[in-house]
């Protein structure tokens, strides 16, 4: 998790945590954090929610719980609006993200793409007002090999509660065609904390239309903080 290695209050958590869901979530091919480079066709929609769980020795566990809808609306470019909300101890918070991707190099099954992600963040915590939170630009680059996909990004995010601008990165590798279910790996961190690693499983119940996806992983420092995520995607 992009979380700082000291301990922290619990609503100062919750902020670091809707940062990475919310840069993330963009269309990274749940249940990954790695964005991946494809970009919805013009008028295809996606409706995507997921439930998050991150613990960590000596700190409040922190759930969030998000709803997300994303459409191509042209111009290799897809617009999405997610909703989303955590709770740490006694505190909580809402966030809405604005989300974006925009295909530089269109990703097709034996070339790669190159994909531009962006988003803008405004959160309020306790029973307060939805303030500016946060913004992030991430260029996203996905490579196929066969029945392996290799996804990598890098890029730069603003994080208004603790005052801090990030470089992200992240790496993943994608297994499809397991019979219905895809498997994937991933590495992603930035420049001021330790990275995480990520294992993740994709269900495809209904053919084109319905998926259901699990993952689990730990970032690299004492403590150990993990995170734990179900979701669900629907493709209309």
């Amino acid at each position: 998790m992009h979380m700082a290695q000291h301990r922290r209050r619990p609503g100062r958590a919750l902020f670091a945590t809707a940062a990475l869901l919310a840069a993330g979530a963009a269309d990274a091919g749940r249940p990954l954090q790695t964005e991946d480079a494809a970009v919805l066709d013009a008028r295809a929609c996606e409706l995507e929610s997921f439930l998050a769980r991150q613990q960590a020795e000596g700190e409040a566990t922190t759930r969030a719980a998000s709803l997300q809808l994303a459409c191509g609306v042209g111009a290799a470019t897809q617009l999405g609006l997610q909703a989303l909300r955590e709770r740490a101890g006694d505190s909580h918070a809402h966030e809405l993200a604005l989300l974006g991707k925009t295909a530089l190099l269109p990703l097709a099954d034996d070339s790669a793409g190159f994909t531009l992600a962006y988003g803008v963040r405004a959160a309020r915590p306790g029973s307060g007002t939805f303030d500016y939170a946060g913004h992030f630009f991430t260029a996203v680059g996905t490579l196929p090999l066969g029945p392996w996909l290799v996804h990598a990004n890098l890029g730069t995010a603003h994080e208004r509660a603790a005052g801090i601008d990030s470089t992200t990165w992240a790496l993943a590798v994608e297994r499809t065609g397991l019979g219905r279910f895809d498997a994937m790996a991933e590495l992603y961190g930035d420049d001021r904390t330790a990275p995480s690693w990520n294992l993740g499983l994709r269900y495809t119940a209904i053919e084109d239309r319905l998926f259901l996806d699990a993952s689990y992983g730990q970032q690299l420092r004492s403590g150990r903080p993990a995170l734990v995520t179900l979701g669900l995607k629907y493709a209309f």
